[in-house]
């Protein structure tokens, strides 16, 4: 099933949802994937997950974790945008979806996401809905 299949299954056509919805589809997009995938985690040199400002020490909350974090950030004029990714395991080259946050006016000309997830303080949409295959709108 593709990012879009994803979405309308769990949401269907609805473009308002809640910071909750919003994790859950990061979930089910990403479901084991998502902490190595997004751009605002790191890791220790013990292999803990650091996100949204705290350490993850159970393996097994991770990638909720990750998900919460991402809710949380998307406010104010911030994106958070589901796209495709090249990556490394190992030595080997794959392509897949990652997860970045981006704001009006400073990402790429070119750039196309799937899934976007734009904040309603946001406001006019014009601009992100031609970077995006599908942008939903997160009320806090």
């Amino acid at each position: 099933m593709n990012t879009l299949d994803t979405v309308r299954g769990l949401i269907g056509r609805r473009h308002k949802i809640s910071a909750q919805e919003m994790s859950t589809l990061l979930l089910s997009l990403l479901p084991t994937d998502l902490p190595e995938r997004s751009t605002i985690t790191g890791r220790g040199a013990t292999g803990q997950l650091y996100v949204g400002g705290q350490w993850v020490t159970d393996p097994r909350c991770e990638a909720a974790a990750t998900a919460q974090a991402w809710a949380e950030l998307c406010t104010g004029i911030t994106c958070v945008s589901v796209l495709p990714t090249s990556y490394y395991v190992g030595d080997e080259l794959r392509v897949g979806l990652g997860v970045r946050h981006d704001e009006p006016g400073s990402m790429h000309p070119e750039q196309q996401a799937e899934l976007m997830f734009v904040p309603a303080s946001l406001g006019d949409l014009s601009y992100v809905r031609g970077k995006a295959a599908r942008v939903l709108v997160v009320q806090s």
